[in-house]
């Protein structure tokens, strides 16, 4: 992510983390849309997180979901996927590439057979600039990646298998509330059917409470942990964050209206009662889960992190597992 590199292990075959780490990286580092600015920096960065945890390669990693772009398109049924793939290559040069496909990656999913042989297909297409970026990098840090996939696709992927795995029967919408996104992902019968996010910048709004709250001899806003911080100081000093809160609570309530209306109009879905949960750094703000509850716009809310409970991961603290 733009704040952090972010090392898990699992054990094989189990969604029990085995090792993991965090390492902060500066706000340079990445842009907005995550290319990489400072290649070798980060690259030693990775190589050095690895080392730490005694991990080897190969690895997965994934790119971030704002370099990518997602059509969903109605094709002719094809005797086979080379022929299938020909047409969505041609497809992605007269309407995305503007007649070069050589700047682009792309991956394919049929999702439904319908009438008169034809199908609905997904297609995924990369910048294959960033892509072969993201390779480089890894190379750089003498790793090999053998799976290349998309953040949201990964995050919503992994929740579905825990809340089948949690015998769960209700709609789910999952919240990461990250460093310049909220991010929503909504969940029918454990099926991911909507992703959206929200752009935030709370820098301001951290920096206005220090001040007002006087916290400033203690907390540098140029330090790269400076909200964890932040969060210290109103548990230490018993502060009343409410204002803080109210500000994420607004956020979170505008993603969650535009997933609703999402789902009403494409889906034909009425939410109305649904489980949240909440994952990303900002979630740990204290008071936050509290003040939410109180909100009343849902009836269960918790972290992300009650997904996972088992004994093999009860000894993860929750503000590093709210972040992998």
């Amino acid at each position: 992510s733009r704040s952090a590199i972010k090392f898990v292990n699992l054990k094989y075959n189990k969604y029990q983390v085995d090792k993991y780490n965090l390492i902060p990286i500066g706000k340079d580092v990445l842009t907005s849309y995550q290319s990489i600015n400072q290649m070798d920096q980060l690259s030693r960065d990775i190589s050095d997180g690895f080392k730490k945890l005694k991990l080897k390669s190969p690895v997965a990693t994934f790119l971030p979901y704002s370099s990518i772009i997602i059509k969903e398109i109605i094709v002719p049924v094809f005797k086979n996927e080379f022929q299938l793939k020909d047409h969505l290559s041609e497809f992605i040069i007269n309407n995305i590439g503007n007649g070069n496909q050589q700047n682009f990656d792309f991956d394919f999913e049929v999702l439904e057979l319908l009438k008169e042989d034809t199908q609905k297909v997904k297609i995924v297409v990369a910048n294959k600039e960033i892509s072969e970026d993201y390779l480089a990098l890894f190379q750089l840090a003498s790793l090999n990646v053998e799976v290349f996939d998309i953040e949201a696709f990964a995050v919503g992927y992994l929740t579905e298998e825990l809340l089948k795995r949690k015998e769960n029967n209700v709609p789910v919408m999952l919240v990461d509330i990250g460093v310049n996104y909220i991010k929503l992902y909504s969940f029918i019968d454990n099926n991911n059917v909507y992703y959206g996010t929200h752009k935030i910048d709370y820098k301001e709004l951290f920096t206005s409470f220090v001040l007002n709250n006087q916290l400033f001899e203690n907390i540098d806003l140029s330090s790269l942990n400076y909200v964890e911080k932040i969060y210290s100081e109103i548990e230490r000093l018993n502060i009343n964050s409410t204002i803080l809160s109210d500000y994420f609570i607004q956020d979170i309530k505008k993603i969650i209206i535009s997933a609703k209306s999402h789902m009403l109009i494409d889906k034909k879905v009425s939410i109305e009662d649904f489980d949240l949960y909440l994952m990303g750094g900002y979630s740990l703000l204290p008071n936050l889960l509290k003040d939410i509850k109180e909100t009343g716009f849902s009836s269960n809310v918790n972290y992300i992190k009650s997904l996972f409970e088992s004994e093999e991961n009860k000894n993860i603290p929750l503000n590093q597992f709210v972040r992998i």
